[in-house]
């Protein structure tokens, strides 16, 4: 009813990625979608094109199509731009490409200083290179920023202190995350499984 509502389409497109073709999702359906806003809205048809690469694990198209986004005053683009770069973000943690996240991360944090998602990945970083207290620190800083509330900070915390070792921590932040109730429904169901364990 109203093609100019990114919101709409973005939530749209998701749904396509993830439905397979005989429920009336699938790629090529996600890919018209993406064109149909190249007339009307170029950098959000960017935005849309970005993560169908990323949906076909092409990490370098995705990159290239989310450094030409101009997102202007669009709040909207704005987020979910920084949304994909979180996911390329983390894809390079995965890969061991730490350099890579290091980077992206810290440039996250720049363009956005009062946003949460910079530090939140520059903490998932830290701890998936063993470096605790870096970790703990950007956790902490994230923690004062806007968007904090819509990540799962506390069960990620919970899960870096866990590797260091330091349980009565880990309890605390997955005990936080879990009286919440905000996370994902996995991320809820695996916090509660590691407070049984820690008893």
């Amino acid at each position: 009813m109203d093609p100019s509502l990114f919101d709409a389409r973005l939530a749209l497109f998701q749904v396509y990625l993830k439905l397979p073709a005989v429920a009336g999702g699938g790629t090529s359906r996600a890919r018209e979608l993406a064109q149909a806003a190249q007339a009307r809205q170029p950098e959000h048809a960017k935005l849309l094109n970005a993560l169908l690469a990323a949906d076909g694990k092409q990490w370098a198209e995705m990159e290239r199509s989310l450094r030409s986004i101009k997102p202007g005053t669009d709040l909207g683009l704005h987020s979910a731009l920084r949304d994909a770069w979180y996911e390329l973000g983390m894809h390079w943690i995965f890969e061991q490409q730490f350099g890579q996240a290091k980077s992206l991360f810290d440039n996250l944090a720049r363009a956005y200083p009062t946003q949460a998602v910079g530090p939140f990945g520059l903490a998932r970083l830290a701890a998936a290179q063993d470096q605790f207290d870096e970790s703990a620190r950007q956790f902490e800083r994230a923690r004062a920023l806007t968007g904090a509330k819509k990540i799962p900070l506390d069960y990620r915390l919970g899960l870096m202190l866990l590797d260091k070792g330091d349980k009565t921590q880990a309890r605390a932040a997955l005990e936080r995350f879990v009286a919440g109730r905000k996370g994902s429904p996995k991320n809820l169901q695996d916090a509660r499984k590691r407070l049984t364990e820690l008893g």
